[in-house]
């Protein structure tokens, strides 16, 4: 990761015109920048993505090598929250707890596995053929989520 990120790295430098310019238009410091070529410092994401949103460069990009290389690439927030269903994201939610009730996880679960849960299923049943929320399809995904 670190080689690819700073080949990344020289890229946006060379784009904005060299390590002093990175600086003045990011407000990192040309010495990081610096030290992160060399390899003699680790970059943190806060401070990549100052870099990223001063140069219109995706932080998730530069800091990891995925995703749209360009903020004009990737669609818009404003696009993806008006394209998210909130009445099927609220019925999921509801489902995925009653099933937990059911199975008497509802606590043993932590936060971060019925997010995902829920995030499956959200990608499952937004397609439009998938038809409504089917407790065993709920259940299947709480099985594929445990060990």
């Amino acid at each position: 990761m670190q080689y690819g990120f700073i080949e990344r790295l020289r890229e946006v430098v060379d784009h904005v015109g060299g390590q002093k310019e990175l600086e003045r238009v990011s407000g990192v410091d040309q010495t990081t920048i610096s030290a992160w070529l060399k390899r003699v410092k680790n970059p943190k994401f806060q401070t990549v993505e100052k870099i990223a949103d001063a140069t219109g460069f995706s932080a998730e990009w530069l800091y990891l090598g995925r995703g749209a290389k360009r903020l004009e690439d990737e669609p818009s927030s404003a696009t993806d929250q008006t394209s998210l269903d909130l009445d099927l994201l609220a019925k999921i939610i509801e489902h995925v707890e009653n099933a937990l009730t059911l199975r008497g996880d509802q606590y043993r679960m932590k936060s971060r596995e019925k997010a995902r849960v829920v995030a499956a299923a959200y990608e499952f049943y937004r397609k439009p053929s998938k038809g409504e929320i089917r407790r065993a399809k709920i259940l299947d995904f709480l099985r594929r989520s445990t060990p």
